[in-house]
Order: C-alpha cells, then structure tokens, then sequence
C-alpha cells in the first residue's frame, strides 16, 4: 500500500508517496494493476497512470497527510475522464519544475477560476486585464500562499501560463522575483524577460502588460519612498534620496551575472525563506525579527548599484568635510533658534538630511535623536536661567521662554535630568544672587 507522508528535502516540506517505506515518485496496487500515481500542486487531484494507457483523472477530498491514501477511502473517488496530452505535460511539469513554493507550501490556495482570482487580485492592485494564455492547451492552475513581513505583503506562487495588464500605481514599485519558468514584461513598447539567470523584475508603479510560461515565482509590492529612504540610509549621514531617484523610477532586470548581484539576490532568497516559521508567525514573534527592513536594505542595495562600496567611498572621501561643515553648521543654527519653535521638518529643509540621516548623525554625535538633543540644550538654558534669576521670573515663565509648553512636563523632565525639582532651583538662585 502506498500512502502520502510529509517530508524534508532541501530544507523545504514536501509531500511525498511512500511505498513499503520507500520515497518514490508514486506507485500503488489498484487490483491486479500496478499504476503510477500523479499528484497536482494543490494535493487535491490525483491522476493514475496504468501501463499502457493514458493517465485518468480522479477527483479526490483534500488529502490528510497523516493517513493512507488508498484502501478504504479509494472506493470513494469517481473516475471523470482521460486527460489530454496537454494535462499530461502540465502535470509533469508542475510537479517536477513548479509544484514548491518559497514559503507555507503546505497552505497553499488553489485557484482554477481565472476571472474569479482576477476578481480577488484586483482588490489588492490595479489589474486591467489576467486570463489563460491558451486555455485549451494549458488549463488554468494558480497555486499560492500569502505572508506578511512588517507592512510588507508577499506572494509565492505558481501558475499555468497566463497573460495580463496592470494599470499604474504611483508610489507603489512592484518586485517580481522568479524561480522557475519564465515571464515577459512589456513597459512603454521596451520588453524585459526574467528566468533563472536574469530573475528580478522591478517596475516603479508603471502600467505593464506581461505574459508567463509555467511559473513559480514570488510578488510583492514595495513603498518607493521608504526604499528611496533606505538607500540614503545605506549611503551614510549626508548622501540625499535624491541620489538614488533615476535608479528607482525606471524598470530594471537584475541578473547573476555579477558576483555582487547574485549573492544579494541570494541572500533576499534566504530572507524570504526566514518567513517560513509558523511557530513564531503563531506566537505573534515573527514580527519581532523586522525582516520588513532586512528586506528593504537588500532591494535598496541590488537596485541601487552607486551604493556599492567602491561607488561610494571617493564620494564619501571627498564629501566628508563637506558633511562635517553642514552638521556644525546646522547645530549653530539650533542653538540660535533655541527659544522657537523647531520641527524636523525645518532641520531636513536647512541641512539637506533625510529624516533618517538626521537620526544617524545626531545619534552618532550625542547619542540621541535631533529633537532629544534641542530638549536637552533648551533644559540646560532653562537650567541656566534659574540659577541667576531676574526680577520678576517664575518656573512657568522660563519654561515658556524656552519652548516648553506644558509646565509639568517641563518640571518632569528637568527633575529627570537634573535631580532637582526647578522651583528648588530658582529659590537656591535668588539665594545665591539676591
């Protein structure tokens, strides 16, 4: 008797046929005929090969991995029909090339309504138009599972060969990334093609029409600024988002060609298999790793290539005087302005810093946040203030005029810093200068 057990091979589960304890690629006894068994990628139709005639199809219940298959399930299943030369070919394929996706294989969804899967992407991104590429030939199969990694939402599928169109979607980039067959994307009348050596496809929120053999791939849908923002990040305290605009807003295809490139590609291969952790997807900790931002910084730098460490360090060499004058020159103007109103927004604006490279500097400087640090000079002020009084000041009336709206806020954070209470402060003050 053979049965279907859940296995490990390479890492990834799969679901394998066992015969008298053997992994094979399937066989069990239907009577006096021995026959090959198929199963689909969904694990949810079985097809049976007897010698010398075409596979047949059966229909079957979702298949309980930890009970046999045949025996007395297998008077249960209906013969439907023959299957075409076509079916027989997609199944080979589909189990041999596609049928493992990246991640939560076991949870997979199967589709085989074109328009209704159309329906359901269609909440999620502008789809135009998605439909079989040969219905006859190629019967529609789409097989995938969704996860999440922060406020990123990722797709690993596989799918028979199908064609569509997506509509524009600004602010939005669209990473495709695949893992066998292949796929062709057509942007502005310039064709792009990804396979097993050329396998990413980055499309910056263009309209595009593509079309895919057999495919397993994986999708997801990245926010630009944050990937702008990462870049700038990457690049060090003082390199703009601006630098790194061309190359995230024109279509790409990135390939193994280069050593870099393939280890990156690698390497973001590898992240989106750290997803695969029901465990701690289930005790809410998979969030915990932030794999979000790993997975940023990985895109930021396959796409970006000016952040390659040779592309950067004559910039940075030659620019590092340049960045030191501007912070110097940034903090001149804080302390000058120390009694206003200050925002991020204003610091960004006067020193040409990414709200993130701001938080870098600051934090590498002081050890802190930009606006920790105004907090901690207007406290000093405040401090300053209160120890030589004039006529006529109060706890409430230095605070104000240093920008501290909320008095006992103020009073908190003083005593906080400087373990004593303000008004204690002013009274020593008046003491000591009358």
């Amino acid at each position: 008797p053979a049965e279907i057990r859940t296995g490990r091979d390479a890492d990834a589960e799969r679901r394998q046929v066992i015969l008298d304890g053997h992994p094979v690629r399937g066989a069990t006894a239907l009577g006096e005929t021995l026959s090959l068994i198929w199963l689909t990628p969904a694990m949810d139709r079985l097809f049976v090969e007897s010698s010398g005639e075409r596979p047949m199809s059966h229909s079957i219940k979702p298949i309980d991995p930890d009970k046999p298959l045949f025996g007395g399930e297998v008077s249960g299943i209906d013969l439907t029909r023959r299957l075409t030369d076509a079916e027989v070919t997609a199944i080979h394929a589909g189990m041999d090339r596609f049928g493992v996706l990246v991640f939560h294989d076991q949870q997979a969804v199967v589709d085989t309504d074109p328009q209704g899967l159309a329906t359901k992407l269609a909440q999620h991104f502008p789809v135009l138009e998605f439909a079989p590429r040969d219905a006859r030939a190629n019967p529609f199969l789409h097989r995938a599972s969704t996860t999440k990694a922060g406020e990123l939402t990722l797709t690993s599928g596989y799918t028979s060969p199908i064609h569509g169109c997506i509509g524009e979607n600004p602010g939005v980039g669209a990473i495709n990334i695949c893992y066998a067959g292949g796929a062709a994307y057509t942007f502005d009348g310039h064709s792009h093609s990804i396979h097993g050596e050329a396998p990413l496809y980055f499309n910056p929120g263009f309209a595009y029409s593509y079309n895919t053999d057999h495919y397993n791939g994986l999708v997801l849908h990245v926010d630009l600024k944050r990937l702008q923002t990462t870049a700038a990040t990457i690049g060090g305290v003082g390199i703009s988002e601006r630098r790194f605009a061309a190359d995230l807003q024109r279509p790409q295809v990135l390939s193994l060609r280069g050593e870099r490139q393939r280890e990156l590609l690698g390497t973001l291969h590898r992240a989106f298999a750290l997803l695969d952790a029901p465990g701690l997807e289930q005790q809410g900790e998979l969030g915990l790793l932030q794999l979000d931002d790993l997975i940023y910084r990985i895109l930021a730098l396959a796409l970006c290539p000016q952040l390659a460490q040779q592309s950067l360090s004559g910039h940075q060499r030659g620019d590092c005087s340049t960045r030191q004058r501007i912070f110097e020159e940034l903090l001149e103007w804080i302390q000058a302005n120390l009694r206003s109103p200050i925002s991020l927004t204003q610091l960004e604006q006067r020193s040409g810093y990414s709200r993130r490279n701001l938080q870098l500097a600051f934090s590498q400087r002081f050890g802190c946040g930009p606006m920790q640090w105004i907090r901690r000079q207007r406290l000093d002020l405040a401090r300053q203030q209160l120890l030589k009084p004039g006529p006529g000041d109060s706890v409430a009336g230095i605070a104000a005029r240093f920008g501290f709206a909320s008095l006992p806020a103020f009073s908190r954070d003083f005593h906080s810093v400087y373990g004593i209470r303000p008004s204690e402060l002013l009274r020593e003050g008046r003491r000591v200068h009358g």
